[in-house]
């Protein structure tokens, strides 16, 4: 049988439809375009297991936050074909919740990271949490050298 040349590679054969393949090399297997999210709604990727083995503390945090799974029929294009059930990739798990907790959780977040900055501040007495930028100056002075 003779190895096929390029021209014979690159298309299809006569009378078939031209299948285009989905380049994986430079795309985001996680992304979701914003305008499928709806409105008043925060979608997350969140670990379902690591390296195979479940995570039901953690599940239990989320239905405790609220997040619950997106179903696959919401976006049919990220599932194979059939599929039933909620979005998945590798160990993760594609989570809604509105997104007034979603934010009330990033502002609480920044709190938590700010506080010992603003105890550091006080223990340096800079209480007013900005610290006063003061021009370096150097003072010369002269004096004889005794003999």
């Amino acid at each position: 049988m003779a190895r096929p040349t390029r021209e014979t590679r690159l298309g299809p054969r006569d009378g078939e439809e031209r299948l285009y393949r989905k380049r994986k090399t430079n795309t985001d297997a996680y992304h979701i375009d914003a305008e499928l999210i709806p409105p008043g709604v925060s979608y997350e990727w969140k670990r379902e297991s690591t390296y195979g083995q479940e995570q039901p503390a953690y599940m239990m945090g989320l239905q405790e936050n609220h997040w619950k799974p997106v179903p696959s029929d919401r976006l049919p294009h990220m599932m194979p074909d059939g599929y039933k059930g909620p979005i998945r990739r590798d160990g993760l798990v594609l989570m809604e919740r509105p997104a007034y907790l979603t934010e009330e959780a990033v502002l609480e977040a920044k709190e938590e990271a700010e506080k010992p900055i603003r105890a550091q501040r006080q223990r340096m007495g800079q209480d007013s949490g900005v610290l006063e930028k003061r021009r370096a100056s150097i003072n010369v002075s002269y004096e004889e050298i005794p003999e």
